[in-house]
Formats: C-alpha cells, structure tokens, sequence
C-alpha cells in the first residue's frame, strides 16, 4: 500500500537521523525502522480515534476505548492486520463498531445487561491469550509473561467494570465493557485459522 511506502519512507529517515547522531552500529538499523514504523502508526492510530470521537462529541469515551484497548491487545495478541494501512482502518472500524452500541446502550436502562459480554469475555482471555500470529512471534517465555499480564489485566479490568456500574452505568460502563469484549473478539479468527476452533 502507498501509505505503508510512505511510511517506510518516513521511519527510514528518521532511523538515519538517529543512526547518524548516535553510535550505534548500522547493522542494528532495521530494528530501528521497525520502531519507528510501528510508533508511527500506534500514533496515527491514536490521533484517528482522538479525532472522531471529538466529531462524536464523545471524547471521553475514545480516550477510555484507547486506554482499555491497546493496553489489552499489547499483552492478548489475537487478529493482527498484514499492513499498517489495513491496521489504521481496522482500528478505527473497530472504534466505530464499538461507539455506536455505547451510545445506544443508556437507552436500554439496563446496565446489568453488560456482563453478558464481560463474563464470555473473560473466559476467552483468561482461556486462549496470547493467541499466536505470525506477523508477531513470541518466545515461550514472553508467550508466558504475556498470559499473566493479560489475566492481570481481566481481573483489573473486572474491577473497574463493577466501579463503573456504580459511578457510571450509562455513559463510561458501556464503552469500557464493549472495548474488552471487542479485544476477546479479536481472538477467534486467529484460533478459527489454526483449525482450533
């Protein structure tokens, strides 16, 4: 895609900068690139879903989504995109799929409804993450670190979950729930291309 060339094009020369700057050897300038790529677009990522919810007038609500959702991801692994684009588009469709139902749910008055996500959600993090993909190896004993995390992070989430039926049942719960059951989601299709599923 053009957008992963110009991005390429963009972490190349600030590896340079920075190689250029710095003593570091030049064969270690791949890694850089990649750090650089892949800040990038966690930025534009960011910046994308800041930028909507503000059109949304939900900017409380993109904010909670970022917090849960890729501090989950980082540590739950499951469906990766093979570009950078295609990971741009899908982040912020999965913010949009995930805001629409948080700002309709309040009509419902039934905040208890919720953990009906929350509870299968819970299993298929606590069960299944991280969940293998390709474009992200881990070793077995980062593979490990990461499980702990993640069931850490259900547990704390979980927890605020019960803090926001309380504080904030119409307006935070909702996008707080959805988020995590979006990042549970997240990890079927890579267990359905495994053939575990």
């Amino acid at each position: 895609a053009d957008e992963d060339v110009l991005l390429n094009k963009c972490a190349n020369v600030c590896a340079d900068k920075l190689l250029e700057h710095c003593s570091i050897p030049a064969s270690r300038k791949p890694v850089f690139v990649y750090g650089f790529e892949l800040t990038f677009s966690t930025l534009s990522s960011f910046c994308s879903v800041l930028i909507l919810s503000a059109v949304f007038q939900s900017l409380a609500q993109g904010a909670l989504f970022l917090a849960t959702y890729f501090c989950l991801r980082l540590f739950c692994g499951g469906l990766h995109a093979k570009t950078y684009a295609q990971c741009f588009l899908s982040t912020n469709a999965t913010f949009l799929a995930v805001l629409l139902p948080a700002r309709l749910f309040p009509l419902l008055h039934m905040p208890w409804l919720l953990f009906f996500l929350i509870v299968p959600a819970n299993v298929l993090i606590f069960a299944w993450a991280p969940v293998k993909n390709a474009h992200h190896p881990l070793s077995e004993g980062r593979r490990r670190r990461n499980r702990n995390i993640a069931r850490a992070l259900v547990i704390l989430f979980d927890l605020l979950c019960a803090a926001l039926y309380v504080l904030s049942p119409d307006f935070l719960l909702p996008m707080f729930s959805l988020s995590g059951a979006a990042v549970a989601v997240l990890l079927i299709p890579p267990k359905i291309q495994e053939g575990q599923l």
